[in-house]
């Protein structure tokens, strides 16, 4: 049975055109493996060049031929989805649009290439292209949304699959292709009417002009009624397809994202999108249950009241019931399995990831089992979903403390710090963050599984989102208390991660990674006397050359405010030591200018470390504070101060921060009682901003 060979010449005779019809023929009904033999004879490259010859039918033909030919394995795809395949496609629509049986075969071949997610689209927004130099692609493809309903159908797919920046997407909106679409919306069959819907999903997703422009038009329906285009939306949600409601779902939802509805719409209309969503859910075709669940994580993403009310309409265990099998006679593909994972995780992650409640509901629905399931399972973005899940459930103290122990989903999450994937590996690290916090149960679980020796390998990282994460963890793993126990934990992160590697960080071309590496810094210098003694020797001759560390980073022009405060707390931290640590820091004057300057005209967060660091300088009972007193006094502190403290001074911190260290530079704070540690004396960084990474 010899393998089949594509046509070697462009022949118009009928001869040739019967051969190629028949080899379109024997492709369109091949299975897989005789397409990939017909691949690896190299049929493609003879089909491109057919796609130029003269005569249009033997043009349609091939590229009928190409279409079918996408419809196969991955090396298939690879080889199909070339740019020449694109280009021949491409220009055969503009070239001789009169054709409508080539244009429609083309566009419709284009489409399927595009569906595979493999084929670029550069080309389709490239400027200046043969096939329609004056208007461009997508002017060329809007143009043909004039066309007959498969030429309609096929270039709002092409559009659906191609607009994945805001760039693209405005490109279509300039060339007048949103308002040609909406045109489409109720008066074409449904086919197009899901096509078109398709298109405008895409369209609209994060794109606040376009958005705002379709909020403002009206469509006239088939009974001749005049009304806003999003209640046109959602008439669409009563559909008969599934697949119709599901895309409605996602127009409206686009638009809530921009706030544009408002005003526009009836009120109700969120609560009908949620209520659609969740009975997609239960569709028996598998991309439609993956896309409600996808519509309903970005419809409630940072929504604590939509979150609530999907809880309350009974959404968690309808996702709980896309990690089982589905019921009947359906049996799904491995990828449709993946699928399921990927969007209930998805789902759940966006549910529960700001309400206790929610998470309680989650944890209540035994899904749990699945999550750690899925944290090892062979697909990447069900690994990355499940590690976004997790990290969702690990902002409750309480589940930390119980459920998510229990479930034991510590390791495999340490384990994804070493996947190939740098998405799994940040959305784990990010996570970890959590899991290490102080009250954590498996902050000696992460630890003893090697977790400190990961997460100074992800600081190290060229990938900022790691390297971030990797620092972010480690200082919430030093937040701790005065203790033997702390004393260990800071030794066995120093061992691996080098002081000189840290003050590296600090320097980051990424701000967030100084700030991060600063609070870590600062946890390093929170404890005892001794103790900070102790890590100042360790990173440096002694503490003059820690404070003109500090002192050079809050010279830099233009810091950040977070970074200007997280190194003052380190300031402040080191003057909680020794008189030998308190004198460094008032023997540098550049510091104590900027210190000053802080005060006068720093933002609240940065004006309160400032105040800490005179009142830890000037504790009255401390050995050598009168002579710090005088020498910051002679700098002008105690009347800046004075000055500071206005009536329309309004955060009361400030306030009281204020008045305490007024009374110890004019010398009439003695006596007083030295707040505890656990106070604001010796500050330490909470970490509660870790809760939210």
């Amino acid at each position: 049975d010899p393998t089949p060979v594509a046509p070697t010449q462009r022949h118009c005779s009928v001869f040739g055109l019967s051969c190629l019809v028949l080899f379109c023929w024997l492709v369109d009904m091949a299975v897989p493996c005789r397409k990939a033999q017909y691949v690896a004879a190299g049929c493609i490259p003879k089909l491109v060049q057919l796609l130029g010859d003269d005569d249009c039918d033997v043009a349609m033909h091939a590229a009928a031929s190409l279409g079918s030919l996408a419809r196969g394995s991955e090396v298939q795809l690879q080889a199909v989805c070339q740019p020449d395949v694109i280009e021949g496609l491409v220009t055969n629509l503009g070239r001789r649009p009169e054709h409508a049986h080539l244009v429609e075969t083309c566009a419709r071949s284009l489409r399927i290439l595009y569906q595979t997610g493999i084929a670029s689209a550069e080309l389709l927004f490239e400027v200046g292209h043969k096939a329609c130099p004056t208007e461009g692609l997508p002017g060329l493809l809007v143009g043909l949304l004039a066309g007959t309903d498969t030429v309609v159908e096929s270039v709002a797919g092409v559009l659906a699959c191609c607009c994945k920046t805001v760039e693209r997407r405005m490109q279509v909106f300039q060339a007048s292709g949103v308002q040609r679409l909406l045109g489409l919306l109720v008066r074409r069959g449904p086919r197009v009417q899901e096509a078109v819907l398709e298109a405008l999903a895409a369209l609209l997703y994060d794109t606040p002009e376009i958005c705002a422009w379709v909020a403002k038009q009206t469509c006239t329906t088939g009974n001749g009624v005049s009304e806003p285009t999003p209640q046109c939306f959602v008439g669409f949600l009563h559909a008969s397809r599934g697949n119709v409601r599901l895309l409605a779902c996602a127009c409206l939802t686009n638009l809530e994202r921009q706030n544009v509805l408002s005003g526009v719409c009836d009120a109700s209309i969120l609560g009908q999108v949620l209520s659609c969503v969740i009975g997609l859910l239960q569709s028996k075709h598998v991309t439609v249950r993956y896309g409600a669940a996808i519509t309903m994580a970005n419809l409630v993403e940072d929504r604590q009241q939509l979150q609530q009310q999907l809880c309350e309409r009974g959404a968690v265990p309808r996702l709980a019931e896309l990690f089982l099998p589905m019921g009947g006679d359906v049996t799904p593909e491995p990828r449709q399995e993946w699928m399921l994972k990927e969007g209930a995780l998805v789902a759940l992650s966006a549910i529960c990831s700001s309400r206790e409640d929610n998470r309680r509901e989650v944890i209540k629905s035994d899904v749990l089992k699945h999550v750690v399931a899925c944290l090892k399972d062979p697909e990447v973005s069900v690994r990355h979903a499940a590690a976004r899940c997790t990290r969702s459930l690990s902002r409750s103290v309480k589940n930390l403390r119980t459920c998510l122990m229990d479930a034991g989903i510590a390791k495999p999450l340490l384990a994804l710090l070493s996947d190939k994937s740098v998405d799994v590996r940040a959305a784990a690290s990010a996570t970890l963050c959590n899991l290490v916090m102080e009250f954590s149960p498996m902050k000696k679980v992460v630890m003893d599984a090697g977790g400190i020796e990961k997460l100074v390998e992800l600081t190290r990282s060229s990938h900022s989102r790691l390297r971030l994460n990797g620092v972010w963890a480690l200082k919430n793993l030093l937040f701790e208390a005065d203790t033997l126990e702390a004393t260990v934990t800071k030794s066995r992160v120093m061992q691996q991660l080098r002081w000189d590697h840290l003050f590296s960080l600090l320097d980051d071309q990424i701000v967030d990674v100084q700030k991060e590496a600063l609070a870590l810094l600062r946890n390093l210098v929170y404890g005892s006397a001794e103790d900070i003694e102790r890590q100042i020797s360790a990173a440096c001759s002694g503490a003059p050359e820690l404070i003109d560390r500090m002192a050079t980073k809050l010279a830099q022009p233009n810091l950040p405010s977070g970074v200007t405060r997280q190194a003052l707390y380190v300031v402040c931290n080191v003057a909680t030591g020794t008189a030998a640590h308190k004198n460094a820091v008032v023997a540098h004057t550049a510091l104590c200018e900027t210190i000053l300057g802080a005060i006068q005209h720093g933002g609240v967060s940065v004006r309160v470390p400032a105040l800490w660091t005179v009142i830890n300088l000037t504790w009255p009972d401390d050995a050598g504070a009168a002579e710090r007193t005088r020498k910051l006094n002679a700098m002008g502190y105690l009347r800046t101060l004075q000055l500071v403290l206005q009536p329309s001074l309004t955060d009361l911190n400030v306030r009281e921060r204020l008045k305490t260290a007024i009374a110890q530079l004019k010398g009439e704070a003695r006596g007083a009682e030295r707040p505890s540690a656990g106070a604001s004396y010796l500050p330490v960084d909470h970490t509660v901003s870790s809760m939210d990474l």
